[in-house]
This record gives structure tokens, C-alpha cells and sequence, in this order.
């Protein structure tokens, strides 16, 4: 059967044009060795089998379109994939890698100006010029840059969709607790994630990976960096960068969670609840989309094991 997206697909056997994001070399225990193909179309994931193949005998190559033929099949309450046939496309099939690659929902360029105009407006000029200085001298990362390898915020553009949905729920909490610094709340929104641009690299296709220094450091110590840099040529006052940079420190809110510091500042302690409601809703997000009404998602590791349920409201 032809079908145009992931979404489309189920048990049964299918045809469709696919954007393969990766593509690794397992062992079976038998020794055989087989292909886990990753692919893309564009909104959705995907990773199939192909047994007993090597990657050399593939006419198409990571970061490729190629037409696929796969077979699903339910093992265990999920579907399974297996890639039957991949073939390289042709000029004359008309296909545009670019559409195959996921991005954000909404423009990335549109999510930077918004971002740039919540800066405009802050009253802290001390604050406004770092955090501007460091946008506008990463403009064209942040553009790219996606939030994660996996799990929330994982594609083109989605490190500034992640924080511009933070920037509208900050300006809320700030008009409902009045004692909080509403200009280290929004700035520590804008770049609570900024050290993600050294942390993780987000390629021409879409795919992301963490460099060395992500796995070395991670992107609190990163984005700390980044913000001292600018500090330090601008002549921000230290107790902005202390506040700042705490906010980066503690935003994952537990050091088992990954956090350098736990919380120690309203501001702070308001980033990490935004944080965490913004990634969780992602996810929910993206399962309520896949659902259909009065169902279950499987269980999500990332919630605990929680199975999203989609209401059938009228």
C-alpha cells in the first residue's frame, strides 16, 4: 500500500518516500548481522529493521531520501517495523530533502523576533544587553538548534520553540507573584538552555548528537560559560551574572536530575517549574496527537511509565 506519512502506517505492508537519519550495524544473536534505519517524514520518527544486510550493499546513505518499502507487524502490544526493500531517489521523482526534515511548528525566525521583543521591553538595561549580546551573536544557531537528542523539543528550530512557549508562561507567573524580579525571570527563561548550543549539534538533515564537550560538561556548565563570556565584555554588575547564572545552575531543580545547584531564588525555582511544565506538555502534546479519542498511549518512560489518555469529549 502507498502512503505519504508514519502516521498512515500500521500493520500490513507500505510504500513511501522517507528521509533516512541514521543508520546503524547490529549483531543478532545468532551472529547475523542487520541495519536499524532510522527515518523521518518530516513530522514524525521512525526506526526499522532490515535483517541480514550490511550498510555497504545500500545504494542510499544517511541524510538521503529513499523509497521504502516496510512491513508492520504487532509484537508484544506495539508495532514493529521491518524494512523490506530501500532504493536511492531520483531527480525526476521530485522530492525536496527539506521537507522531510522535522522543524518547529512555528517558524524559528519568527520565534527569534519574538524573543527579541520580550528583550526590548525589559527595564534591567544591564540584563537586556547581555541577553541580547549573546542572542544576536548566536542568531543563526539558535535558528537551527533543536533542544534535545530525543524525547521533547527535538527538532529544527525547537530550542527557541521551547523557550518562547517558557517566555509566555513567565510573564504570567510574574503578573501573579508580584515579589519576583520579572526581568531575571524572563532572562533566565531566554537562556536557562543557552549552553545547548555547545552541548548538542543539530545537523543539515535534522539529526542531533551531543559533542564532546555536551558529554564532558553538559549545558548548565556550558551555558554559564557563555553567559560569563558576555558578562565579562560588557561589564555586567556581578551580582546580575551571580543571579543569572544561578538560574542556569539550578534549573533542572535536583542535582540527581542533572542540576548544579538546587534552587535558591524565586527566579530560579520559577525557571525549573516552567521548564518542567513545558517539556512535559511537549510530550503530551505530541501523544494526544497521535491518538485517537477514548485511547491509551503506551507507557511513556519519561512519565513515569504513564499512558496519555485522549478524552472522548463531545
Amino acid at each position: 500500500m502507498r502512503v505519504n506519512k508514519i502516521s498512515e502506517l500500521g500493520a500490513g505492508n507500505y510504500e513511501l518516500y522517507l528521509l533516512v537519519r541514521d543508520i546503524q550495524t547490529k549483531t543478532a544473536r545468532n551472529g547475523s548481522t542487520y541495519l536499524v534505519i532510522s527515518f523521518s517524514d518530516g513530522r514524525d520518527t521512525l526506526s526499522a529493521n532490515m535483517w541480514d544486510t550490511l550498510e555497504s550493499s545500500l545504494d542510499v546513505k544517511a541524510k538521503e531520501i529513499a523509497f521504502v518499502s516496510l512491513e508492520g507487524k504487532l509484537y508484544n502490544s506495539k508495532m514493529s517495523y521491518t524494512v523490506s526493500s530501500i532504493r536511492q531517489t531520483y531527480a525526476s521523482e521530485g522530492v525536496n530533502v527539506t521537507d522531510f526534515i522535522p522543524t518547529s511548528q512555528v517558524p524559528p525566525a519568527t520565534l527569534y523576533d519574538f524573543c527579541i521583543s520580550k528583550i526590548d521591553k525589559m527595564q534591567n538595561a544591564d540584563l537586556a544587553a547581555l541577553v541580547r549580546s549573546i542572542y544576536e551573536e548566536n542568531k543563526d544557531r539558535l535558528l537551527w538548534q533543536s533542544a534535545a537528542k530525543s524525547v521533547h523539543h527535538n527538532k529544527v528550530g525547537e530550542l527557541l520553540w521551547h523557550v518562547a512557549r517558557m517566555v509566555k508562561m513567565a510573564g504570567a507567573t510574574a503578573d501573579t507573584y508580584s515579589f519576583i524580579d520579572r526581568d531575571m525571570l524572563l532572562a533566565g527563561v531566554l537562556v536557562h538552555d543557552i549552553g545547548k548550543l555547545n552541548e548538542l549539534l543539530t545537523d543539515e538533515v535534522g539529526v542531533t548528537d551531543y559533542t564532546r564537550d555536551g558529554f564532558l560538561f553538559g549545558h548548565a556548565l556550558l551555558g554559564i560559560e557563555i553567559v560569563k563570556k558576555h558578562a565579562e565584555k560588557l561589564g555586567t554588575p556581578a551580582e546580575t551574572v551571580r543571579c543569572l547564572t544561578h538560574i542556569i545552575a539550578s534549573h533542572h531543580g535536583l542535582r540527581e536530575y542533572g542540576a548544579i545547584a538546587t534552587p535558591a531564588t524565586a527566579e530560579a525555582y520559577a525557571v525549573h517549574c516552567i521548564d518542567l511544565i513545558d517539556a512535559r506538555m511537549y510530550i503530551f502534546e505530541d501523544a494526544l496527537g497521535k491518538l485517537d479519542s477514548a485511547k491509551f498511549s503506551d507507557p511513556i518512560h519519561t512519565l513515569e511509565g504513564t499512558r496519555i489518555y485522549k478524552p472522548d469529549m463531545v
